[in-house]
């Protein structure tokens, strides 16, 4: 009998069990972030196996973006439990569930041969870039307003190949600062900054263009009062160029993975995910 079966069965987790997420996150050394692990209890799916005492020994979390995509992220195993097979057992219950065409996560180098194994290939990488910006003075994107949530959506929808209406207006909601950048057509950028446990997080950025997307980022991190984080493409080199630029250095990365279909959207869009688990 392996341990994961006698620590239990997988359990559908719910609102309450927020806390136990929030100590497993603390138990690897992870940032317990109170509002990604909100919108993942809401929006999607939080699957885990108990501890002994009630705890959380592992997680994984699903959520589908219509019959085209779907992401998987919040993958956790506490420290005492860890290479015993129970990372394996998740991914596979919570792949038994997926029915989308692609299946999209960020993997460490620790994870990736566990997707690996379950047939998820590399399609692009991740930089995170963090630190204490140094001033801009640049304000040339306006902060968004209600008005601006339908416009969002759709320049959203294009770039990440399915619409999330519900999980964009939580990311409003809870954003420190929202700014839009125009054009003759509408929106043609936004980006968002919220409050992490430890930096303010830039994502998710979209924009139709290197200059719309270097133009907020810089006013995203001018708003700023605490260090920043945010996962760019090192193959964008405006992107990246622009990073360290204004202060920030390169602090991990991860590799994108799908499973099935590559993903679908104009990917080239998406400057900056949420986070991992959410895309």
């Amino acid at each position: 009998m392996t341990i994961a079966r006698q620590l239990g069965e997988v359990d559908l987790l719910e609102h309450a069990d927020l806390d136990a997420c929030l100590r497993l996150a603390e138990d690897r050394d992870w940032p317990p972030e109170l509002r990604a692990w909100s919108l993942l209890l809401e929006f999607g799916e939080v699957y885990g196996v108990r501890d002994e005492v009630g705890g959380l020994a592992a997680t994984v979390s699903l959520l589908r973006y219509g019959p085209r995509l779907a992401t998987i992220g919040a993958m956790l195993v506490a420290k005492k439990y860890a290479g015993r097979g129970m990372g394996k057992r998740l991914l596979q219950h919570v792949l038994d569930r997926v029915t989308a065409d692609c299946v999209w996560l960020t993997a460490t180098p620790q994870g990736i041969p566990l997707y690996s194994s379950a047939g998820f290939y590399a399609v692009g990488r991740q930089v995170r870039f963090a630190g204490t910006p140094d001033p801009t003075g640049l304000f040339t994107s306006r902060t968004a307003s209600v008005a601006d949530l339908a416009g969002a959506v759709r320049l959203d929808a294009k770039a990440f190949g399915a619409a999330r209406p519900r999980v964009l207006a939580y990311l409003l909601a809870v954003a420190e600062e929202v700014r839009v950048v125009d054009d003759c057509n509408g929106v043609a950028g936004y980006g968002v900054r919220w409050n992490g446990v430890d930096a303010d997080v830039i994502g998710p950025v979209v924009a139709t263009s290197d200059k719309v997307a270097t133009t907020l980022l810089s006013d995203l991190v001018s708003g700023a009062v605490r260090p920043v984080r945010v996962d760019l493409d090192p193959s964008r080199t405006a992107l990246t160029s622009w990073a360290v630029g204004h202060g920030l250095r390169a602090a991990g990365s991860v590799d994108v993975m799908v499973l099935g279909d590559d993903p679908p959207g104009e990917r080239h869009l998406l400057v900056a995910s949420a986070t991992g688990a959410v895309g």
